[in-house]
């Protein structure tokens, strides 16, 4: 089982390209039932979930977004590759404090995790015409649209390459394949106090 885990976490990147296909009612429910019950900052729950596969609605909501800032535009989906469904998370005004945005964190990750486990690719966007989603949703005053989770059939498997020249910035080659730079283990993970290794 912890070696699934483990699988999970390496797998999972965010995936912006997308194959066609439905993403099931039954997934979705899933997927924010188990955002609903992970960690809440005073336990709070502030937290609401709006799950979209009607592909009318996926289609206004994918409208609304903008993906992958570092493309400069060549990392928005093509005609064929948007997602087939998405996840609302909004904060409740009259319940959020202002740890609240950690709970919105948590409960992404959660998703994301949960999608890879079904086999399906996902990305978390903060980059989206908030009031025109609210409104396509019907979203009442009292809950502030924070992400959006888009997912769907995986259309590209992106890989992970060490940083190179302090270069953070995600790109894709010639090919289309995209490439995630990541610090290494050994810069960012001590054992015992900082800067001290794990040999």
């Amino acid at each position: 089982m912890i070696e699934t885990f483990h699988k999970i976490i390496e797998l999972r990147r965010s995936v912006r390209k997308f194959k066609p296909g439905a993403v099931d009612s039954e997934v979705l429910r899933k997927l924010i039932d188990a955002a609903r019950l992970g960690p809440s900052a005073a336990n709070k729950q502030a937290l609401i979930f709006i799950a979209v596969n009607d592909p009318s609605l996926a289609g206004k909501i994918f409208e609304t977004q903008k993906f992958a800032a570092y493309l400069a535009g060549a990392g928005q989906p093509q005609p064929g590759e948007e997602p087939a469904a998405h996840i609302l998370i909004a904060r409740n005004r009259e319940l959020e404090i202002a740890e609240t945005i950690r709970d919105v964190g948590a409960a992404a990750q959660t998703i994301l995790m949960g999608a890879c486990a079904y086999g399906l690719g996902a990305t978390w966007l903060r980059s989206f015409d908030r009031p025109k989603a609210a409104e396509i949703l019907d979203l009442r005053e009292i809950y502030v649209p924070d992400s959006v989770i888009a997912l769907g059939i995986p259309g590209e498997a992106p890989e992970v390459v060490p940083i190179r020249d302090g270069d953070i910035k995600y790109w894709r080659d010639e090919t289309g394949q995209h490439f995630v730079p990541k610090r290494s283990f050994e810069e960012v993970c001590f054992l015992n106090g900082y800067n001290k290794g794990w040999s």
